[in-house]
């Protein structure tokens, strides 16, 4: 590993040595340190804001300068998580940016694409790339080795009994793998499903471009343009029929229903998403809970509730770059081209022409997560948000939290390592549950709006649990007096979920 200058390394040492103050209790002798900064919580939030390089000039002077050994003990734990989470480094995983068809039977990175725009990721780690000028379906092994699953450079429309080996396909905007291990692809005038016998069958879309209804079997309708697909709880699909300016939904008998728009215009929010009128969508994305989302004339995000009513999430109608730090509904986005949730609910957008992910907290908040606006090729071996991307669209993650992006006009793969752990930071001032005080010395006091919740751990930044108790009634007293000053995580559980906030012990 590569360190920074002695100078920069002492500089940033110091300021770590003042937040050593902090967790051994000489409150005063810290904040004097770090002058910028005249609250805990601001204290320890400083600690996480640094990168991954300063961090390790922290563990080489450690090591090296004899007056830092007294810090040690206290400040090591809370290096080790910092580096954890501080560690978005972005790589390139597949592609070595030239266009062209290349590489299938060798490593990923030797490979040539031709506009990889969608991915998708099977439960067993193989992720899937779906290019558009290539057409075909491309998988990239655990082992990183690449190889075509379907598609054979020319265009056309697989009949349900087709083996997907060697078939003509057409382009793939949308790419969904199914717990069953099934493939489903849109593929402009159909969407379909490559089966564990590796034959294709078709779900929706009789091949002929147009609209000729709903309420009739799937397989009989006319779709124009489909692109994004995702399957529900209820294992209904749901994709986007681009030009028929709809959200449509094939049941579990086979029927096709439009659950959103029909008509080319962008109202209708806060009301029936069946009565709304939508501006070309695209892309999906599901939740845990089922609600849909789409992107809608790629300026805002759209949400559909499983009780039916259109809401706008993210976007304020107005193309450009804007709104980091603040509410989503208020930012503007230059061309949204996909949606992905991660496991504890954040929202990420590829911002395509802004040449950048974004994410949406579960509080609302937007702030750019990859890419620094600029288009191009650089940052491998960086921070993520240092980086240069051209045209980011499709996205994926794997069951480690590592987190994979399309950057189309790159011709590349990349992958931004240690975007999310599983002790995820829950904002201080969500909704559920309330906690106070915080910080507090010996005794907090818990209150949850209902009862669910049925235990809760408190645990360090080295993830040993501290303290349990099983949760009853609204209003819990929490006696920590036996746990030492410094940063913790609370979880509350139920059957269902995990609820995590951060609490600080002075």
């Amino acid at each position: 590993m590569m360190w920074v200058s002695k100078q920069r390394g002492t500089s940033i040492l110091s300021e770590f040595i003042a937040i050593a103050h902090v967790l051994t209790g000489d409150l005063a002798e810290g904040f004097r340190a770090v002058p910028q900064v005249s609250m805990l919580n601001d204290l320890i939030i400083f600690l996480f804001s640094k990168t991954t390089t300063d961090i390790g000039n922290i563990f080489y002077l450690a090591l090296n300068e004899p007056f830092m050994k007294r810090y040690v003990c206290s400040i090591l734990p809370f290096l080790f998580f910092a580096a954890l989470t501080s560690a978005q480094t972005i790589t390139t995983i597949a592609g070595k940016g030239t266009s062209g068809f290349s590489g299938d039977g060798g490593p990923a990175l030797m490979a040539e694409f031709s506009d990889p725009v969608v991915l998708a990721m099977d439960k067993h780690g193989n992720l899937y790339v779906s290019e558009v000028f290539n057409y075909r379906l491309r998988k990239i092994n655990t082992s990183g080795v690449i190889s075509t699953v379907t598609g054979n450079g020319t265009i056309g429309i697989p009949s349900t009994g087709t083996p997907s080996a060697g078939s003509s396909i057409g382009i793939a905007y949308g790419l969904w793998c199914d717990t069953t291990d099934e493939i489903i692809m849109t593929l402009e005038e159909t969407v379909t499903k490559i089966n564990t016998s590796g034959n294709f069958v078709n779900l929706a879309g009789n091949g002929v471009t147009g609209y000729n209804g709903d309420n009739i079997q799937a397989t009989s309708a006319e779709v124009n343009i489909t692109s994004g697909v995702v399957i529900n709880s209820a294992r209904e699909l749901i994709f986007v029929d681009h030009q028929n300016f709809r959200i449509r939904k094939v049941d579990i008998s086979g029927v096709i229903h439009t659950i959103a728009g029909g008509t080319l215009s962008t109202y209708g929010d806060g009301g029936p998403a069946s009565a709304t009128k939508l501006t070309y969508p695209t892309s999906l994305a599901i939740d845990k809970y089922d609600n849909i989302y789409f992107a809608d004339s790629g300026l805002n995000v759209r949400k559909i509730s499983t009780a039916g009513i259109i809401t706008r999430v993210a976007g304020n109608g107005t193309q450009g770059f804007s709104g980091d730090g603040g509410p989503a509904t208020a930012a503007s986005f230059n061309g949204v081209q996909n949606m992905i949730f991660d496991k504890h609910g954040n929202m990420y957008i590829a911002d395509g022409a802004n040449h950048r992910v974004r994410k949406v907290s579960t509080n609302g908040i937007i702030t750019t997560i990859v890419g620094n606006g600029t288009a191009g090729f650089s940052g491998d071996g960086g921070p993520a948000t240092a980086a240069e991307l051209n045209g980011p669209w499709g996205m994926a993650f794997d069951s480690a939290g590592n987190f994979y992006i399309a950057d189309v006009n790159n011709q590349r793969i990349r992958k931004v390592s240690g975007l999310f752990t599983d002790v995820p930071v829950v904002a201080d001032n969500a909704p559920e549950p309330v906690i106070f005080p915080n910080p507090f010395h010996d005794e907090l006091t818990l209150e949850v709006n209902n009862d669910n919740y049925r235990s809760l751990a408190v645990f360090d930044l080295m993830g040993r649990i501290v303290l349990q108790q099983a949760l009853t009634g609204n209003k819990i007293k929490i006696n920590a007096q036996n746990i030492s000053p410094g940063v913790y995580y609370i979880r509350l559980s139920n059957e269902h979920e995990t609820v995590i906030k951060k609490i600080i012990k002075i």
